[in-house]
């Protein structure tokens, strides 16, 4: 069995208890997480399940928003679930709101947001603002996401490399499906969206994360609902996500480890 980090090592009764399945009535996981971190999951739940007998049903929705797949609304609507990772602050946000429980945060990897185009498009150079507001400035369209990272682009992005009015009239907001489905559509020539949604997504090139000076560095969080039905269950993934046998998916995902975990 992989080493879990301290301090969410498994007492051997816990790891017992989830093997036999005393520890909940079913035998299955319900983590609700945003889009940003479904990929991860859906790599690391074959190694999971073989060390704890624990399959992890998978149901992805944004962090933010008002659309019935936005996680907060479904939990708002008591829609059941054992584990949520959202970005932090919606976490800090359903903590507030008594919908997790308080002093459960467990803080499991950062995220950058990308750019992309349209597989085969000529890839635009990013490597500098000045670069990226000259790549919008030239671009007939752009899409972003309706959630964490569509919210930076809309208020954040444009404001700092001072692009018209004209220019921000072009974007596109997606709501209920990937930014990176847009653009494979050739529906905007430009999509901004969390590198770890973009990269999974076929018919388009990801160029890269934004530059360091204006990118917005985001990190994903995960809190335990206070309906959970399998606290030790749950407890045992997050331990899992945080060990050595995760990390080469969080970094294949495009995810970034958080520093001492």
């Amino acid at each position: 069995m992989p080493r879990l980090p301290a301090p969410l090592a498994l007492r051997s009764q816990e790891v017992a208890d989830v093997r036999d399945g005393r520890a909940a009535a079913a035998n299955t996981l319900v983590v609700m997480c945003s889009g940003a971190f479904a990929g991860v999951l859906q790599k690391v739940r074959p190694g999971f399940q073989q060390v704890t007998e624990r399959a992890v049903e998978v149901i992805a929705g944004s962090s933010v928003g008002t659309t019935p797949r936005a996680i907060p609304v479904r939990l708002r609507g008591s829609e059941a679930a054992d584990l949520v990772i959202l970005f932090d602050d919606a976490i800090d946000t359903l903590i507030g709101e008594r919908l997790l429980v308080q002093g459960s945060k467990v803080r499991l990897a950062t995220s950058a947001i990308g750019v992309a185009v349209r597989r085969g498009s000529l890839k635009a150079d990013i490597g500098s603002a000045g670069a990226v507001r000259s790549a919008m400035l030239g671009a007939s369209s752009f899409a972003y996401s309706a959630s964490m990272s569509g919210n930076y682009v809309a208020s954040g992005l444009l404001s700092k490399l001072d692009l018209p009015e004209e220019v921000s009239r072009r974007g596109v907001r997606v709501v209920g499906e990937p930014v990176g489905a847009v653009v494979a559509r050739g529906e905007a020539a430009l999509g901004f969206q969390q590198m770890s949604e973009l990269l999974p997504i076929e018919g388009i090139d990801v160029i890269g994360p934004l530059p360091a000076d204006i990118q917005q560095l985001s990190i994903l969080s995960s809190g335990s609902p206070v309906t959970t039905k399998d606290a030790v269950g749950s407890r045992a993934l997050v331990a899992y996500l945080l060990s050595g046998d995760a990390r080469p998916a969080l970094i294949g995902a495009g995810l970034g480890a958080i520093v001492g975990a």
